[in-house]
């Protein structure tokens, strides 16, 4: 798994048996997996501390940390036709 610094800590501090494979960030650091390369980038004004998004750079598709995090508040929708998104107006 892949993550900033305060990622590992709380995976450390939640799971003994789970830190085998655990590949810590920095902002800016670039990853090249296959073909793609992406490029971390921490976000500081998101809505949860350090996270975490990256920009692939072929592309330039980003996954944005918050599009991982907003499940929980939509019952695990992700897209519009799976939120009743009437719910929150």
């Amino acid at each position: 798994m892949i993550g900033n610094e305060k990622t590992i800590e709380m995976l450390h501090a939640f799971y003994d048996s789970f830190t085998d494979n655990l590949i810590a960030v920095k902002d800016g650091e670039e990853l090249e997996i296959g073909s793609k390369t992406s490029a971390v980038l921490h976000d500081t004004n998101g809505s949860l501390a350090r996270t975490m998004m990256t920009l692939e750079k072929t592309t330039g598709v980003l996954f944005s940390g918050d599009a991982f995090e907003v499940s929980a508040h939509f019952n695990g929708g992700i897209f519009d036709d799976e939120v009743d998104v009437d719910f929150f107006w």
